[in-house]
């Protein structure tokens, strides 16, 4: 060989570091940290001494017969490849990590990506002290993570721990994170039960959801004549009331900096020996409608509790429906039907402890005409 180029897995180019006056041994040093663990392509480039191209391309390779007669004539040699196997005995591992944020709000997500430099790890596990910290991609198990510091503004010390086949090793960064208070509102509270209702029998339970704004942290409820009587989860559940009567609720949040704020919902559960039972009727303005008028819905509730849960049908054309404490609804179909025939309104009423009562109106909607039109209408609870 007159010259000679190496290439290790594609990517490395040692310069020989001796090679005889005759040119037909060259020695290499080779790192170990560019070895894999497993298979090793180790490729020769050069030039033979009838200055013919020895390589790895194919395209060039197909003039020699390697090992046997070279294609023009030239001196016989080895490969161009040579593939050999290596275990790589990795030492312990030597945890490192960085943070993208060290000085974080509440609200900032923070990227922990682990930068150890040798091989071979098999597990992570990351700690935070005071675990105060939401997990947003990955777990405390993942290589790197993406977490938010939920809670008081502080130093936090975060370590890493990797194992191999060696051992585990941990790195500790002490005081690492500093999270600094936000400059976010308050939370807000607001809540409301798990079906919306809050009338109930003696013997039931309640559960109850909270609605608050601006990401509180932390969750105080009382609950008046209930069972437990507080709470510090978000969404307690199953609140048991076994005595007749009217009961407060209150809900007290707070943030990572703010001072609380406590919402007191007064008479806001209502339990019963037995639910007054629930009727519903209705009517509309008047009897005969044009295509295209606006029709006026009105619904009578009587007994049952609040609130009403109630949904109006205008034969399919138009549905509405919301909460109300009212005993009275009110709903327009706006421009009316777009045809004539007759037409089913519908209201349907829900409490807490009722099945849906329903009732129905058939309103007979008349195409206008030359001559006066005589339709009628038929209103009576189902």
């Amino acid at each position: 060989m007159q010259c000679i180029d190496l290439s290790l897995n594609n990517y490395f180019e040692p310069n020989p570091l001796i090679y005889n006056m005759d040119e037909t041994e060259w020695l290499f040093e080779i790192p170990s940290s560019y070895l894999i663990a497993g298979e090793n392509l180790l490729e020769i480039n050069g030039l033979d001494y009838a200055e013919n191209p020895v390589s790895g391309n194919p395209a060039v390779l197909s003039i020699h017969q390697q090992n046997n007669t070279w294609l023009p004539p030239a001196t016989e040699g080895p490969d161009t490849f040579h593939n050999f196997d290596v275990e790589i005995a990795y030492g312990p591992p030597t945890p490192n990590f960085e943070a993208d944020i060290q000085f974080p709000t509440s609200q900032d997500n923070v990227t922990f990506t682990s930068d150890s430099q040798d091989g071979g790890v098999q597990s992570w596990l990351w700690g935070f002290e005071p675990d105060n910290v939401s997990f947003i991609q990955g777990s405390e198990t993942s290589q790197n993570i993406v977490v938010k510091f939920v809670g008081i503004p502080g130093p936090v010390d975060v370590s890493l721990t990797e194992t191999n086949e060696q051992g585990s090793v941990t790195e500790t960064k002490y005081n690492y994170i500093n999270v600094v208070p936000g400059t976010n509102p308050p939370p807000i509270p607001e809540f409301t039960t798990g079906t919306g209702l809050t009338a109930i029998a003696t013997g039931h339970s309640v559960d109850f959801v909270d609605l608050s704004d601006n990401n509180p942290t932390t969750w105080f409820w009382q609950f008046e004549g209930g069972y437990p009587v507080d709470s510090d989860i978000q969404n307690p559940e199953n609140i048991y009331y076994s005595t007749p009567g009217f009961y407060d609720v209150s809900l007290t949040v707070s943030g990572y900096t703010d001072d609380p704020l406590t919402l007191v919902k007064e008479d806001y559960i209502a339990v019963y020996e037995v639910l007054p039972v629930l009727n519903v009727d209705c009517n509309t303005d008047h009897n005969i409608y044009t295509i295209g008028e606006t029709v006026t819905f009105t619904a009578m509730i009587f007994g049952g509790t609040t609130p009403y849960n109630y949904t109006i049908n205008f034969d399919g054309e138009y549905i509405c429906s919301g909460f109300t404490d009212d005993n009275d609804i009110y709903a327009e179909f706006e421009n009316g039907f777009l045809s004539p025939g007759n037409k089913t309104i519908s209201v349907g009423v829900t409490d807490a402890g009722y099945p849906q009562k329903t009732t129905i109106v058939l309103a007979m909607v008349c195409r206008p005409a030359n001559g006066p039109n005589t339709c009628v209408s038929v209103t009576g609870p189902v």
